[in-house]
């Protein structure tokens, strides 16, 4: 699971193999956008390529998320030898961690953000 900005797959120049990627809509307001992206390979071995999980919730830490897209083929995120099993906006990080921080405080601690570019 990464973390992502609204503007992510736009900005890498990735489309959605289904439904959609997500939006700079999507990451507006902390803890406003209850949704996630999954990466083609996690489509693959939960849902056999099934379209039926779009619509589905995806628990994140029992946080309720769901799926809207499926990231093109190939693509599991930037960071070489950690791919990504699903992306979801940033600013559902303060709702779904585990450290259940107040809605749209950030820990100290921003070891778990990794920056690209």
């Amino acid at each position: 699971m990464t973390y992502v900005s609204g503007n992510y797959f736009e900005t890498l120049g990735i489309g959605a193999a289904a439904g959609r990627v997500l939006l700079n809509s999507d990451d507006m307001k902390a803890g406003g956008s209850q949704v996630a992206v999954l990466s083609y390979g996690c489509w693959q071995r939960r849902f056999a390529g099934n379209l039926n999980a779009l619509g589905r919730k995806l628990e994140v830490n029992g946080y309720p998320l769901q799926i809207v897209g499926i990231a093109e083929r190939g693509f599991a995120g930037v960071f070489n030898g950690s791919p990504a099993d699903a992306f979801i906006p940033l600013t559902m990080y303060p709702a779904s961690c585990l450290m259940r921080r107040p809605c749209g405080t950030l820990p100290t601690c921003t070891g778990w953000l990794r920056w690209a570019g």
